[in-house]
């Protein structure tokens, strides 16, 4: 899955692979995965918002892109595209050749998701 970074890039700026879909009830899903999200519990319990079902994606790789691609560097390979509001299934075989020509793994890199959830603790 790429990663599109609405703000302040507005770009698809990395990558990652999905290892497991996980169905958990929230406190089943803090217990699991709480240590690796970037959110406090307070933060956490906050968007879940009663809801009696989380759905989690765990991550197995991430990766980031050499050069984030924009809006319009997208577009002058695949006209159609515009930025998603949650997901989107990318289809266009230039876009995604593109795209993957530019990923390079990142797990040696320290993220400021990974110093977040390091501060929470």
């Amino acid at each position: 899955m790429y990663l599109y970074e609405t703000a302040p890039t507005s770009a698809i700026v990395g990558a990652f692979t999905i290892a497991d879909i996980l169905l958990l009830s929230p406190p089943e899903a803090w217990a699991t995965i709480g240590d690796g999200l970037a959110i406090t519990k307070a933060e956490f319990d906050s968007y879940v918002n009663g809801s009696s079902k989380v759905v989690a994606l765990k991550v197995r790789g991430r990766f980031r892109l050499r050069l984030q691609q924009s809006c319009r560097d997208l577009a002058s390979l695949d006209a159609s595209f515009c930025p998603p509001r949650s997901a989107v299934m990318l289809e266009n075989e230039a876009l995604l050749a593109h795209l993957g020509d530019l990923v390079e793994p990142v797990d040696n890199i320290e993220h400021s998701l990974d110093r977040r959830a390091s501060e929470k603790r």
